[in-house]
């Protein structure tokens, strides 16, 4: 790989994103590198590293190089957990490239790379959409600067669109829980597997926002624990799932040692006012 160095000019400040470079996992194994073995990633680093104000990779983890098919249920919910990892590995190469910590961005995402459509798992499905929800709330929670899904809008040719011509794809519905999200990370986790509890309030009116996400194929009742926040009554839920777009639900008690049942693979959210 030609070592060229990207220079800045004196225009007004536009922040520099890169390198833009694909399939990064933090794996050598899959990482990209040219044709001299070179490590797209590194290399640009060692050279712009001063430069540069955001890093940025894309990842596409099916079909993978050994099988050029679509995931299976499995291993397309299983690959979420993988979310959590790639920003720690990608903030570890930046700081022992540059000596330094910068924001990280995942510029392109999305489950698959091929034009795959219809099929169980492919981007347009129900479960590339679960995992979508779960894989969404790895990166925020890990504070990842910019996420792109690829992309807003495909048709017949492709189920990478959040929308189809006509009508929404299960994946857009992702999106219409995460709008009501809040904007100021707080702790959570989930000590059951195959469940990820991200939480965060809302600043605008400062109620505390919990998404529960449920990858199993049975329901999973667990005991909340609260610190810190004590709810006024009630909770507003949202839901979806295999019968539900986003929908509002039955409102749901919510408090420190309160039972919640996520059902079978579904996304909850969950809305508390103090």
């Amino acid at each position: 790989m030609a070592r060229r160095r990207i220079c800045r000019g004196v225009a007004p400040f536009r922040p520099l994103v890169g390198p833009e470079t694909h399939q990064f996992n933090g794996t050598p194994a899959v990482d990209p590198r040219d044709s001299t073995g070179a490590d797209w990633l590194r290399t640009f680093l060692e050279v712009n590293g001063d430069l540069v104000d955001i890093v940025s990779v894309h990842r596409y983890p099916f079909p993978n190089n050994a099988r050029r098919t679509s995931a299976t249920p499995a291993e397309l919910l299983a690959n979420s957990a993988e979310w959590s990892q790639i920003p720690r590995n990608l903030r570890a190469v930046v700081r022992e490239v540059t000596g330094r910590d910068l924001p990280i961005a995942i510029t392109e995402f999305n489950s698959h790379w091929s034009n795959s459509i219809g099929g169980a798992t492919t981007p347009d499905s129900f479960l590339s959409a679960l995992w979508l929800g779960d894989v969404l709330g790895r990166l925020i929670q890990e504070k990842v600067e910019l996420a792109n899904q690829f992309l807003l809008a495909s048709g017949g040719e492709s189920g990478f669109g959040l929308l189809a011509r006509t009508e929404p794809r299960p994946a857009y519905f992702v999106y219409q829980l995460y709008k009501q999200f809040g904007d100021e990370l707080v702790y959570s986790a989930a000590g059951a597997p195959g469940v990820s509890l991200f939480a965060a309030r809302r600043t605008a009116d400062n109620a505390l926002t919990l998404m529960a996400v449920n990858l199993n194929e049975e329901a999973v009742t667990l005991p909340l624990q609260l610190t810190g926040f004590t709810p006024a009554g009630d909770a507003q839920v949202w839901r979806f799932d295999a019968e539900h777009q986003a929908q509002q639900v039955e409102d749901q008690p919510l408090a420190d040692g309160t039972e919640i049942t996520l059902p079978s693979q579904s996304m909850t959210l969950f809305v508390a006012s103090e």
